[in-house]
Protein backbone atom coordinates (compact mmCIF):
# COMPACT_ATOMS: atom_id res chain seq x y z
CA UNK A 1 0.00 0.00 0.00
CA UNK A 2 1.09 3.64 -0.78
CA UNK A 3 2.92 5.49 2.32
CA UNK A 4 2.01 8.63 3.34
CA UNK A 5 4.69 10.35 5.58
CA UNK A 6 3.50 14.20 7.30
CA UNK A 7 6.65 15.81 8.38
CA UNK A 8 6.76 19.84 10.34
CA UNK A 9 3.38 20.09 9.41
CA UNK A 10 2.91 23.63 11.08
CA UNK A 11 -0.06 26.27 11.33
CA UNK A 12 -2.56 27.50 8.35
CA UNK A 13 0.16 27.30 5.30
CA UNK A 14 1.45 24.44 3.08
CA UNK A 15 4.88 23.02 4.06
CA UNK A 16 6.41 24.00 1.03
CA UNK A 17 5.63 25.47 -2.46
CA UNK A 18 6.83 23.26 -5.47
CA UNK A 19 6.11 20.78 -8.49
CA UNK A 20 4.89 17.78 -7.59
CA UNK A 21 6.39 14.71 -8.88
CA UNK A 22 5.11 11.26 -10.04
CA UNK A 23 7.63 8.59 -9.09
CA UNK A 24 8.36 5.29 -10.60
CA UNK A 25 6.97 1.91 -8.78
CA UNK A 26 8.23 1.31 -5.84
CA UNK A 27 7.89 -1.64 -3.25
CA UNK A 28 4.82 -0.60 -2.13
CA UNK A 29 2.97 0.78 -5.04
CA UNK A 30 3.63 4.22 -7.28
CA UNK A 31 3.27 7.10 -4.77
CA UNK A 32 3.66 10.84 -5.53
CA UNK A 33 6.67 13.18 -3.61
CA UNK A 34 4.42 16.02 -2.99
CA UNK A 35 6.19 19.32 -2.00
CA UNK A 36 3.25 20.99 -1.32
CA UNK A 37 0.02 19.13 -0.29
CA UNK A 38 -3.28 19.50 1.88
CA UNK A 39 -3.95 17.35 4.67
CA UNK A 40 -6.44 18.70 6.33
CA UNK A 41 -8.63 20.52 3.46
CA UNK A 42 -10.41 16.68 3.23
CA UNK A 43 -9.13 14.61 6.37
CA UNK A 44 -8.90 11.21 5.09
CA UNK A 45 -7.69 12.20 1.87
CA UNK A 46 -4.31 13.63 0.88
CA UNK A 47 -4.68 16.36 -1.96
CA UNK A 48 -2.33 18.32 -3.51
CA UNK A 49 -1.61 22.08 -1.38
CA UNK A 50 -2.27 25.57 -3.26
CA UNK A 51 -0.07 26.89 -5.78
CA UNK A 52 2.04 29.58 -4.44
CA UNK A 53 1.60 33.32 -4.91
CA UNK A 54 4.38 36.01 -5.21
CA UNK A 55 3.81 38.79 -3.02
CA UNK A 56 4.88 42.26 -3.65
CA UNK A 57 6.80 44.00 -0.47
CA UNK A 58 7.07 40.78 0.86
CA UNK A 59 10.52 41.52 2.43
CA UNK A 60 8.83 43.53 5.28
CA UNK A 61 7.83 40.38 6.68
CA UNK A 62 10.57 39.53 9.30
CA UNK A 63 8.89 36.55 11.34
CA UNK A 64 6.21 34.08 11.02
CA UNK A 65 2.91 34.76 10.39
CA UNK A 66 1.06 33.03 13.09
CA UNK A 67 -2.33 34.05 12.20
CA UNK A 68 -4.24 35.62 8.79
CA UNK A 69 -7.63 36.52 9.70
CA UNK A 70 -10.25 38.54 7.15
CA UNK A 71 -13.73 39.71 8.12
CA UNK A 72 -15.82 37.81 5.34
CA UNK A 73 -15.63 36.75 1.51
CA UNK A 74 -16.18 40.03 0.64
CA UNK A 75 -13.23 41.42 1.89
CA UNK A 76 -10.52 43.12 -0.24
CA UNK A 77 -7.85 42.74 2.23
CA UNK A 78 -6.26 40.11 4.81
CA UNK A 79 -4.37 40.64 8.14
CA UNK A 80 -1.46 38.71 9.50
CA UNK A 81 -0.35 38.25 13.03
CA UNK A 82 3.11 37.79 13.40
CA UNK A 83 5.63 35.96 15.96
CA UNK A 84 9.45 36.84 16.89
CA UNK A 85 10.76 33.61 15.33
CA UNK A 86 12.80 36.30 13.23
CA UNK A 87 14.36 37.91 16.44
CA UNK A 88 12.68 41.40 15.68
CA UNK A 89 9.34 43.14 15.91
CA UNK A 90 6.16 41.50 15.86
CA UNK A 91 3.97 42.84 13.12
CA UNK A 92 0.61 43.10 11.82
CA UNK A 93 0.94 42.78 8.12
CA UNK A 94 -1.55 43.91 5.40
CA UNK A 95 -2.33 42.01 2.29
CA UNK A 96 -4.58 43.92 -0.68
CA UNK A 97 -5.95 40.40 -1.85
CA UNK A 98 -6.54 42.32 -5.67
CA UNK A 99 -2.75 43.03 -6.36
CA UNK A 100 -0.87 40.94 -4.02
CA UNK A 101 0.77 43.09 -2.21
CA UNK A 102 1.92 43.94 1.05
CA UNK A 103 1.60 47.22 2.81
CA UNK A 104 4.89 49.32 2.94
CA UNK A 105 5.96 50.51 5.57
CA UNK A 106 4.54 47.89 8.07
CA UNK A 107 0.92 47.85 8.98
CA UNK A 108 1.75 48.37 12.69
CA UNK A 109 4.53 47.21 14.81
CA UNK A 110 3.45 46.12 18.13
CA UNK A 111 4.85 48.21 20.84
CA UNK A 112 2.25 49.79 23.15
CA UNK A 113 3.10 52.84 24.60
CA UNK A 114 0.63 53.43 27.97
CA UNK A 115 2.05 53.05 31.61
CA UNK A 116 0.39 49.18 31.59
CA UNK A 117 3.16 48.24 29.58
CA UNK A 118 5.99 50.81 30.07
CA UNK A 119 9.32 49.43 30.34
CA UNK A 120 8.19 46.27 28.39
CA UNK A 121 10.36 44.77 25.46
CA UNK A 122 9.52 41.57 23.28
CA UNK A 123 6.57 41.66 22.14
CA UNK A 124 5.01 38.54 20.04
CA UNK A 125 1.86 38.19 18.88
CA UNK A 126 0.02 35.01 19.41
CA UNK A 127 -3.76 34.98 18.08
CA UNK A 128 -6.14 37.67 16.37
CA UNK A 129 -9.85 37.27 15.70
CA UNK A 130 -12.87 39.79 14.38
CA UNK A 131 -15.45 40.72 16.75
CA UNK A 132 -17.82 43.66 17.06
CA UNK A 133 -17.79 45.51 19.92
CA UNK A 134 -20.74 48.33 20.09
CA UNK A 135 -22.05 47.89 16.21
CA UNK A 136 -18.50 48.16 14.83
CA UNK A 137 -16.63 45.14 13.39
CA UNK A 138 -12.98 44.97 15.06
CA UNK A 139 -10.30 42.59 14.78
CA UNK A 140 -8.72 41.77 18.46
CA UNK A 141 -5.19 40.27 18.43
CA UNK A 142 -3.56 38.91 21.66
CA UNK A 143 -0.11 39.46 22.82
CA UNK A 144 3.17 38.98 24.97
CA UNK A 145 5.84 40.84 26.51
CA UNK A 146 9.01 39.77 28.73
CA UNK A 147 6.65 41.04 31.72
CA UNK A 148 2.25 40.60 30.94
CA UNK A 149 0.15 40.13 27.97
CA UNK A 150 -2.80 41.96 26.39
CA UNK A 151 -5.02 42.57 23.53
CA UNK A 152 -5.17 44.93 21.19
CA UNK A 153 -7.71 46.06 18.46
CA UNK A 154 -8.27 48.07 15.32
CA UNK A 155 -11.38 48.10 13.16
CA UNK A 156 -11.65 45.80 9.94
CA UNK A 157 -11.59 48.56 7.43
CA UNK A 158 -7.58 49.16 8.48
CA UNK A 159 -7.92 51.88 11.91
CA UNK A 160 -4.98 52.91 14.04
CA UNK A 161 -4.46 49.60 16.13
CA UNK A 162 -4.68 50.04 19.96
CA UNK A 163 -2.10 47.51 21.55
CA UNK A 164 -3.03 47.70 24.89
CA UNK A 165 -7.10 48.44 24.55
CA UNK A 166 -8.16 45.58 27.08
CA UNK A 167 -5.95 46.61 29.98
CA UNK A 168 -6.17 50.51 29.16
CA UNK A 169 -9.53 51.00 27.72
CA UNK A 170 -11.56 47.90 29.23
CA UNK A 171 -9.28 48.29 32.46
CA UNK A 172 -8.98 44.37 32.45
CA UNK A 173 -6.31 42.16 34.06
CA UNK A 174 -3.06 42.25 32.20
CA UNK A 175 -2.56 37.94 30.87
CA UNK A 176 -0.12 35.76 31.54
CA UNK A 177 3.29 36.37 29.83
CA UNK A 178 4.08 32.93 30.13
CA UNK A 179 1.57 31.26 27.51
CA UNK A 180 0.48 31.86 24.10
CA UNK A 181 -3.34 32.99 24.07
CA UNK A 182 -5.61 31.64 21.87
CA UNK A 183 -9.11 32.89 21.25
CA UNK A 184 -12.29 31.58 19.87
CA UNK A 185 -15.94 32.98 19.65
CA UNK A 186 -18.83 31.30 21.17
CA UNK A 187 -22.02 30.76 19.22
CA UNK A 188 -23.35 32.75 22.14
CA UNK A 189 -21.24 35.63 20.69
CA UNK A 190 -18.97 36.07 23.86
CA UNK A 191 -14.99 35.96 23.05
CA UNK A 192 -13.08 33.53 25.17
CA UNK A 193 -9.24 34.02 26.08
CA UNK A 194 -7.05 31.40 27.11
CA UNK A 195 -4.63 32.31 29.41
CA UNK A 196 -2.43 29.00 30.92
CA UNK A 197 -5.09 26.96 32.56
CA UNK A 198 -7.69 29.43 32.73
CA UNK A 199 -10.32 30.70 30.08
CA UNK A 200 -11.48 34.10 30.08
CA UNK A 201 -14.54 35.92 28.11
CA UNK A 202 -15.18 39.20 26.86
CA UNK A 203 -18.52 40.39 25.85
CA UNK A 204 -20.23 43.21 23.58
CA UNK A 205 -21.72 44.66 26.76
CA UNK A 206 -21.41 48.56 27.75
CA UNK A 207 -19.35 50.79 25.02
CA UNK A 208 -16.12 49.52 25.24
CA UNK A 209 -17.04 45.81 25.92
CA UNK A 210 -16.84 43.83 29.55
CA UNK A 211 -14.09 41.84 30.73
CA UNK A 212 -14.42 38.86 32.74
CA UNK A 213 -11.56 37.15 34.52
CA UNK A 214 -11.72 33.11 34.98
CA UNK A 215 -14.88 31.90 33.45
CA UNK A 216 -13.58 28.67 33.83
CA UNK A 217 -10.55 26.85 34.62
CA UNK A 218 -9.02 23.64 34.31
CA UNK A 219 -6.73 21.15 36.14
CA UNK A 220 -3.95 23.67 36.99
CA UNK A 221 -1.19 21.53 35.50
CA UNK A 222 -2.64 21.63 31.84
CA UNK A 223 -2.03 24.78 29.53
CA UNK A 224 -4.32 25.47 27.38
CA UNK A 225 -3.44 25.15 23.59
CA UNK A 226 -6.19 25.76 21.47
CA UNK A 227 -10.35 25.92 21.53
CA UNK A 228 -12.93 24.69 19.28
CA UNK A 229 -16.38 25.94 19.27
CA UNK A 230 -18.34 23.45 18.29
CA UNK A 231 -22.02 22.72 18.38
CA UNK A 232 -22.57 24.75 21.67
CA UNK A 233 -19.41 23.22 23.20
CA UNK A 234 -15.88 24.03 23.87
CA UNK A 235 -13.38 21.38 22.98
CA UNK A 236 -10.11 22.54 25.30
CA UNK A 237 -7.19 21.36 23.36
CA UNK A 238 -4.01 21.63 26.44
CA UNK A 239 -0.81 19.09 27.31
CA UNK A 240 0.78 18.98 30.77
CA UNK A 241 3.34 20.87 31.98
CA UNK A 242 6.28 20.11 33.93
CA UNK A 243 7.19 23.92 34.97
CA UNK A 244 5.31 27.09 35.92
CA UNK A 245 6.64 29.12 32.91
CA UNK A 246 5.35 26.45 30.07
CA UNK A 247 6.03 28.80 26.77
CA UNK A 248 8.14 26.42 25.64
CA UNK A 249 6.00 23.44 26.22
CA UNK A 250 7.49 21.28 28.61
CA UNK A 251 4.98 18.45 28.34
CA UNK A 252 5.38 14.62 27.82
CA UNK A 253 2.44 12.42 26.79
CA UNK A 254 0.02 13.58 28.49
CA UNK A 255 -2.68 15.41 26.40
CA UNK A 256 -6.52 16.33 26.88
CA UNK A 257 -9.45 17.59 25.28
CA UNK A 258 -11.57 18.81 27.74
CA UNK A 259 -15.18 19.65 27.12
CA UNK A 260 -16.91 22.55 27.97
CA UNK A 261 -20.58 23.18 27.80
CA UNK A 262 -20.62 26.99 27.65
CA UNK A 263 -23.39 27.48 26.72
CA UNK A 264 -24.91 25.45 30.01
CA UNK A 265 -22.70 27.81 32.15
CA UNK A 266 -23.72 31.05 30.56
CA UNK A 267 -27.39 30.18 31.79
CA UNK A 268 -26.54 29.57 35.02
CA UNK A 269 -26.48 25.94 35.18
CA UNK A 270 -23.24 24.99 34.91
CA UNK A 271 -19.73 25.22 36.44
CA UNK A 272 -17.38 22.78 35.11
CA UNK A 273 -16.49 20.79 32.02
CA UNK A 274 -18.52 17.79 31.08
CA UNK A 275 -16.17 15.46 29.83
CA UNK A 276 -12.09 15.05 29.23
CA UNK A 277 -10.51 12.76 26.44
CA UNK A 278 -7.21 11.55 26.70
CA UNK A 279 -4.74 11.53 23.77
CA UNK A 280 -1.65 9.78 23.93
CA UNK A 281 0.54 12.42 22.34
CA UNK A 282 2.62 14.96 23.38
CA UNK A 283 1.51 17.75 22.41
CA UNK A 284 -1.14 19.37 19.83
CA UNK A 285 0.27 20.33 16.49
CA UNK A 286 -1.13 23.95 15.40
CA UNK A 287 -3.64 22.97 13.09
CA UNK A 288 -6.83 21.56 13.82
CA UNK A 289 -10.31 21.60 11.59
CA UNK A 290 -13.90 20.57 11.51
CA UNK A 291 -14.58 19.07 8.62
CA UNK A 292 -18.47 17.28 8.02
CA UNK A 293 -19.48 18.22 11.35
CA UNK A 294 -16.23 15.92 12.55
CA UNK A 295 -13.55 18.42 14.51
CA UNK A 296 -9.97 17.03 13.76
CA UNK A 297 -6.82 17.57 15.56
CA UNK A 298 -3.29 17.53 14.50
CA UNK A 299 -1.11 15.68 17.08
CA UNK A 300 2.57 15.93 17.47
CA UNK A 301 4.66 13.53 19.28
CA UNK A 302 6.90 10.34 19.77
CA UNK A 303 5.18 7.55 19.09
CA UNK A 304 2.69 6.22 16.43
CA UNK A 305 -1.11 7.47 16.90
CA UNK A 306 -4.24 7.01 15.17
CA UNK A 307 -7.20 6.44 17.63
CA UNK A 308 -10.81 8.57 17.64
CA UNK A 309 -13.09 9.32 20.69
CA UNK A 310 -17.10 9.83 21.12
CA UNK A 311 -18.91 12.56 22.90
CA UNK A 312 -22.86 12.45 22.53
CA UNK A 313 -22.90 10.85 19.10
CA UNK A 314 -19.94 13.42 18.13
CA UNK A 315 -16.53 11.70 17.00
CA UNK A 316 -13.20 13.29 17.30
CA UNK A 317 -9.94 12.46 15.48
CA UNK A 318 -6.25 12.94 16.28
CA UNK A 319 -3.98 12.43 13.77
CA UNK A 320 -0.19 12.53 14.66
CA UNK A 321 1.67 14.61 11.93
CA UNK A 322 5.18 13.42 12.85
CA UNK A 323 4.65 9.49 11.89
CA UNK A 324 4.13 7.33 8.89
CA UNK A 325 0.52 5.91 7.81
CA UNK A 326 0.03 3.15 5.51
CA UNK A 327 -3.17 3.34 3.61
Amino acid sequence: MPEIIFSNFIGQAQPAIGANTVLNVGPKGSYVSALSVDPVGRPGIVRPGFGGTDLTNVDVVTNLIRRFQLVDATATKIYGLEDRSGGGDSHIQEITLSSHTITTPVFHTIAPGSDKHDGHSTFVGSDMVSFQISGTDYFLYSWNDNTDGDIGRFTVAGGTPDDDYMTNVVEANALSKNFEHPMVVGENGILYIADGPTIHKFEDIGANGTFTASAITIPNQFVIQDMINWRGFMFILAHRRLSTADIVENHKRDVKVFIWNYISIQAGNDTGFDSVIPIDDDTFGAKRTVWRGIPYLFTVGGGFFASSSSYRKVDLFAIDCDQSYDF
